[in-house]
């Protein structure tokens, strides 16, 4: 049985459609937000490729990701690695006290942004409280059965980006050997009808395998905590 998990970064409107993708298919995610960087209103974050992303507003925040794990991704987006230890100490307690606040309950996963972390940035988030991180590099493939779990929480390596070309050979291989299949994304990164169709397409192949458990990271790691 491979257990199945899945983070995506940002806070963004899309995430609004891919919940709704997730929910039909009854699988489970954690989404990794910027609690400093979410206004009263929705607002613009950046353009890519000649498209306005915009970022939902902290009021819609409770209601959007009900369901679904919360993960800090820092209070306001830097480069955790070349941060002073005051900053980088206030970018990872400050965001887990927010979103704690908005959400009602315990913050115990980070995603590094822009996916940098050194062992300055990972002890400090250790010392915010948090008890497990998305690896700035990927999963290797030499990795043994249940290898992710032989490492440091706090630089658990995703299998791959959700866009990757071998998506299905990276899933199948820690299928084969009962493994973790771990993938990421943002939800801008889904342009145009036939993408969020294929996109669609794929979580329900997983959600219909019967060797696939979808997984929470708070139900992978208690028993180390």
């Amino acid at each position: 049985m491979v257990k199945v998990m899945q983070t995506w970064d940002d806070g963004l409107v899309a995430d609004i459609d891919l919940i709704g993708i997730l929910r039909r298919h009854r699988a489970k995610a954690a989404f990794c937000l910027n609690p400093g960087l979410h206004q009263d209103g929705r607002s613009l974050s950046w353009v890519r490729e000649g498209r306005e992303i915009w970022r939902l507003s902290r009021g819609e925040l409770y209601a959007v990701y009900d369901g679904f794990e919360i993960w800090s991704h820092s209070l306001t987006h830097p480069d955790l690695t070349v941060l002073s230890r005051e900053q980088l100490a206030w970018e990872a307690r400050a965001s887990r006290e927010l979103l704690e606040e908005i959400f009602r309950r315990q913050v115990l996963g980070f995603a590094y942004p822009f996916n940098a972390c050194n062992d300055v940035v990972k002890e400090t988030v250790r010392a915010a409280g948090y008890r497990w991180a998305r690896g700035p590099r990927p999963q290797e493939d030499d990795l043994p059965p249940g290898g992710p779990l032989c490492g440091d929480p706090l630089e658990f390596p995703p299998s791959c980006h959700f866009l990757a070309p071998d998506f299905w050979e990276r899933y199948d291989r820690q299928r084969f050997r009962d493994g973790v299949f771990f993938f990421w994304g943002h939800s801008c990164e889904l342009v145009g009808t036939e993408m969020w169709q294929e996109f669609e397409a794929r979580i329900r192949g997983i959600s219909l395998d019967p060797q696939a458990e979808w997984c929470f990271f708070h139900e992978l790691f208690p028993a180390r905590q």
